[in-house]
């Protein structure tokens, strides 16, 4: 190797080695706590969980969610945990050391067996309550937030939003509605997380 080719390949080391350095990490991993209500059952429920995320430039991102909720639901308890996954995007302007963004995500949620066995009325169709033990539906996540980056890596974020989850019917809602087929449910939920970029 001569010089020439020498000095051209030492600078386009140096060239992509300080371009790869200027541009902040795209990716970012965290924990995250949640609360939400599950208006069906006249409950609030607390979780924790984790999050993946991929900033792809600076207006969209994809993410991708899990959330534990320990806790039984209801009383008496008609589930004894629910499981959360949820996956979406996020699109708002990425700032230097902040981001406000609108978020949309699609997944599950699963509901858990009933921990004891509970009375239930005999009539057709069942209350809700009933039925949804043991059951994993629909969920769509609408929402907005806010990050703020602290240092170089690390995210504080906090965000709020609906939250629609799909029941099979026939059933009864808690207002004693009559629902032959399956109907959608809003839900208040929220997350407040800490997340590494890298």
């Amino acid at each position: 190797m001569n010089r020439r080719t020498l000095a051209v390949t030492c600078g386009l080391v140096v060239l992509w080695a300080g371009a790869a350095q200027a541009e902040p990490p795209r990716a970012e991993i965290g924990i995250q706590g949640a609360v939400r209500t599950v208006n069906e059952f006249e409950e609030t429920e607390l979780g924790v969980g984790a999050r993946l995320a991929y900033r792809f430039n600076g207006w969209l991102a994809a993410d991708a969610e899990g959330t534990y909720y320990p806790a039984d639901l209801g009383t008496p308890a008609i589930s004894g945990s629910r499981l959360e996954g949820l996956a979406g995007f996020l699109i708002g302007p990425h700032l230097e050391r902040s981001t406000v963004f609108f978020a949309a995500r699609g997944g599950v949620v699963s509901f858990s067996e009933a921990p004891r066995p509970f009375p239930c009325i005999l009539i057709f169709p069942p209350p809700l309550g009933c039925q949804v033990g043991g059951d994993t539906v629909p969920a769509v996540q609408i929402g907005a937030g806010f990050q703020l980056v602290s240092g170089e890596k690390l995210v504080l974020r906090i965000e709020a939003g609906d939250q629609l989850l799909r029941f099979e019917g026939p059933a009864i809602s808690r207002e004693g509605e009559v629902f032959d087929d399956s109907f959608w449910s809003h839900n208040f939920r929220a997350t407040v997380g800490v997340s590494w970029r890298f």
